[in-house]
């Protein structure tokens, strides 16, 4: 059983990675929770639970590289917005990453403690470790991709982060033959390691707070790292901004409800909660 996390940010639509879907033969098998705090708990106030019919993966989504690592997953039914889910904003298309002074955070129910094997890969002759955020539950591991050996938590964790200057990043991840990609990616996390993204997390928001509007913008999904909380090698993400449009064509050509839904998600930025 895979674990991801995601985003609403539409009534019909949740943004979340690529990398959690690919190896999905059916939206079917997908189940959908929004609303919670408490991965564990049986039923909680608020939340529900919704099916995808479709599962729209980028079309140059690369498993190697994990460029382009973004989705979206189409609803079975609209949601209905209340306090516990609404949507977050979107930013505008090309629009640069925050500033290492920006006010920005991760959320999700990724491990906590514990370390990690990596995914060995080839690219282009080259050996390397890449760790992808996804967590999988296996009663027996014959084919897994990794293991991760720790403790994941039950509620929803916040940290907040900043955005590491890419040339810095791509050039610590160039020493373990590792390739980044800009506009397509950013880093993020602490310089010291002290807070990252780790397994369990993959799909989820990396979002900004405007603290004049109050209101939050997804800037980021969580994607890969060297590993997790590892100084000189931060979470590296998948830069929303970049997909804008994208994301437009798609909610177009799948559903006019959710084109007017993002047109008055981009237009009004008005959100009362980040979390779908």
């Amino acid at each position: 059983m895979q674990f991801c996390g995601g985003t609403l940010i539409a009534n019909e639509w949740i943004l979340t990675a690529a990398h959690c879907l690919y190896s999905q033969s059916s939206a079917a098998e997908i189940v959908v929770k929004l609303g919670i705090y408490n991965k564990e708990a049986t039923s909680e106030g608020g939340s529900m639970q919704m099916t995808p019919a479709k599962i729209i993966i980028h079309e140059q989504f690369d498993t190697a590289t994990t460029k382009n690592d973004i989705a979206l997953l189409q609803l079975s039914s609209s949601v209905r917005y209340t306090d516990h889910v609404s949507p977050i904003c979107l930013p505008r298309q090309g629009e640069k990453p925050p500033t290492a002074r920006k006010h920005i955070f991760v959320t999700g129910w990724g491990l906590t403690t514990g370390e990690l094997d990596y995914i060995h890969m080839a690219l282009n002759s080259y050996s390397y470790s890449i760790t992808l955020r996804t967590k999988t539950i296996f009663e027996t591991l014959p084919d897994a991709l990794f293991l991760a050996q720790g403790e994941g938590s039950a509620q929803l964790q916040q940290a907040g982060v900043r955005v590491i200057d890419f040339r810095s990043c791509e050039r610590n991840y160039k020493t373990r033959r590792i390739q980044l990609y800009t506009p397509e990616m950013f880093c993020a996390g602490m310089p010291d390691g002290s807070r990252d993204t780790c397994q369990g997390d993959s799909g989820g928001p990396l979002v900004q707070y405007n603290y004049q509007t109050q209101q939050w913008t997804q800037r980021g999904i969580v994607s890969f790292g060297k590993s997790c909380g590892e100084r000189r090698y931060p979470g590296v993400y998948t830069n929303v901004a970049n997909y804008v449009d994208w994301i437009k064509k798609k909610w177009n050509d799948h559903s006019q409800n959710s084109m007017k839904a993002l047109l008055h998600n981009l237009n009004s930025r008005n959100v009362t909660n980040i979390f779908g």
